[in-house]
């Protein structure tokens, strides 16, 4: 089983702020956002880079974060203040 270091989000990955601060993330679009804000995304899967990504932390009563929710299309400005809600 892996220990708690070994599951955490790379440092200045879109995760690992979203696990630090307790609140959700939004791009409308990644690639020409992400470097002014200074995220790190870490790409995987497709070589084609998501343009919308929208992720929430995970709460539980407690106020801890246990895990990250996140969404992307290839479509810029897909999500907005209802699929925030919504999530």
């Amino acid at each position: 089983e892996l220990d708690r270091a070994q599951r955490a989000p790379a440092d200045g990955s879109l995760t690992a702020q979203i696990i630090r601060t307790k609140r959700h993330l939004r791009f409308h679009d990644l690639g020409r956002e992400y470097q002014p804000a200074g995220y790190s995304p870490i790409m995987f899967g497709s070589a084609r880079q998501s343009a919308s990504w929208l992720g929430v932390p995970l709460l539980v009563g407690d106020g801890s974060v246990v895990g990250v929710m996140a969404v992307m299309s290839y479509t810029p400005g897909l999500y907005g203040e209802r699929e925030l809600a919504f999530m």
